[in-house]
């Protein structure tokens, strides 16, 4: 129970000592970090896009009040979408290229 408590271990993978002493080859695989609020012990699952930083929920009531933040998720979608058209672009020109050296090279057979 400590571990799922504490903010330090909530990351730590757990394996009874039973089955350490079973088997031979275990695998203990850690669960994926959770970054977490130094002033509220909260997982910082918002992202403030005003301040360019990750924020937990009480962050985003205290601090960044009025600020343009939402859920990392929702904010990694839209960054992506932004992506897409900056670099659409580019593919669509890397394929012309494409297309322009295969006619060279088959001119030059």
């Amino acid at each position: 129970e400590h571990h799922k408590r504490s903010a330090k271990s909530r990351s730590h993978g757990i394996v009874p000592l039973t089955e350490l002493r079973s088997k031979k080859d275990v695998t203990i695989q850690a669960k994926p970090k959770v970054m977490m609020c130094r002033e509220h012990d909260y997982e910082l699952k918002h992202y403030c896009e005003s301040c360019d930083k990750l924020v937990c929920l009480y962050c985003t009531m205290k601090d960044h009040n009025g600020h343009n933040h939402d859920t990392v998720k929702k904010m990694a979608g839209k960054q992506r979408g932004e992506l897409r058209k900056v670099t659409a672009p580019v593919e669509k020109m890397i394929t012309g290229l494409s297309e322009a050296h295969e006619k060279i090279e088959k001119m030059k057979k």
